[in-house]
């Protein structure tokens, strides 16, 4: 009997997700600026080896299309192949490389580079792997691939070129978990069915499933009063907010005769029934966070210092039929 082949990179999917690919249900479309930033990230990556060859380390990888892939599969990428096989699946991925010091060749360690948004880059900085457990299921099954603990991993801002170094020692994730998980998938698997799993509208792991189709509740059809009800208070907000506008313009513009009168007699001052003041070259501080992390700031103080407003209910909206933003 032929095994699931599962890649590493999918082990940290939820069961159903794992379900789904191996039973071949079709993926969500995937955006066209996907293809374009895997290509930016092996960029990325290079220069962090780069790096890191400057200063000394050694880095073992490989940049050639995988061999062994190429000849099971028809298509490889790139990186250092390694592969766990059980009774029911073989876990098959590929290491960014192995890095360890000129003169210390038996302490080596995994090197895996990320390059993320700024926004995702503050998401690892928050929690780093609390935010990413694929990319911890990904690592813990390099790691019991090859039997090395330690790793290096290395983080990269690619709108900052900010990097964050992460060096660890331990498996994040037992490695016994991943196999029960897989185990349990493949015996679904088997009899056709796909695994439950809670669906989370909040989760950015559920948001960016390939299978989400899977799981997005079904949305109940609307009455034809309630359908009317919609498109009227879409048709008020769009020209409410046109009136604020205009509105707004004839402020600033109020503001800039009164601004005038009080800089041609006095800045402070009490007349028309109002009390007056105008403070010339005024400027607003702010702490923006990437600046905060350029100064050596942790997120832990950040995090001290921060205030979180009420919560509420953010509405955001696109007319699909407008090129405006």
């Amino acid at each position: 009997m032929s095994k699931y082949i599962v890649p590493m990179s999918s082990s940290g999917h939820c069961p159903k997700s794992l379900c789904a690919m191996l039973l071949n249900y079709p993926k969500k479309d995937k955006p066209s600026w996907l293809s374009t930033t895997a290509e930016e990230g092996n960029l990325h990556e290079d220069a962090i080896k780069n790096k890191l060859k400057k200063e000394g380390l050694i880095v073992e990888d490989n940049h050639q299309e995988c061999s062994v892939c190429k000849e099971r599969y028809g298509t490889g990428r790139s990186g250092i192949h390694v592969e766990i096989e059980r009774d029911k699946f073989l876990l098959v991925g590929h290491m960014d490389g192995l890095v360890h010091e000129k003169d210390n060749c038996e302490n080596v360690k995994i090197l895996e580079c990320k390059s993320m948004s700024q926004n995702e880059f503050y998401r690892w900085l928050n929690k780093e792997f609390g935010n990413f457990p694929g990319y911890a299921n990904q690592l813990s099954c390099y790691m019991q691939a090859i039997g090395v603990y330690e790793a290096l991993y290395i983080v990269k801002n690619r709108n900052s070129g900010q990097t964050n170094r992460y060096e660890l020692n331990t498996i994040p994730v037992p490695f016994n978990v991943i196999e029960e998980k897989l185990n349990n998938v493949c015996n679904a698997v088997d009899k056709n069915e796909l695994l439950e799993y809670d669906y989370d509208p909040e989760s950015i792991e559920c948001q960016r499933c390939d299978y989400i189709g899977l799981c997005i509740p079904e949305i109940k059809p609307l009455d034809a009063k309630t359908i009317e009800e919609v498109q009227v208070a879409i048709g008020n907000r769009e020209l409410a907010k046109k009136q604020q506008k205009e509105l707004d313009k004839d402020v600033n513009q109020a503001e800039e005769i009164i601004k005038s009168y009080l800089k041609a007699t006095r800045l402070k001052q009490r007349a028309f029934g109002w009390a007056f003041s105008l403070t010339l070259d005024a400027t607003i501080t702010t702490y923006p966070k990437d600046n905060l992390i350029a100064a050596g700031v942790s997120q832990e103080l950040m995090d001290k210092a921060k205030k979180v407003s009420n919560s509420f209910d953010r509405l955001w909206m696109k007319n699909l039929n407008s090129e405006e933003d």
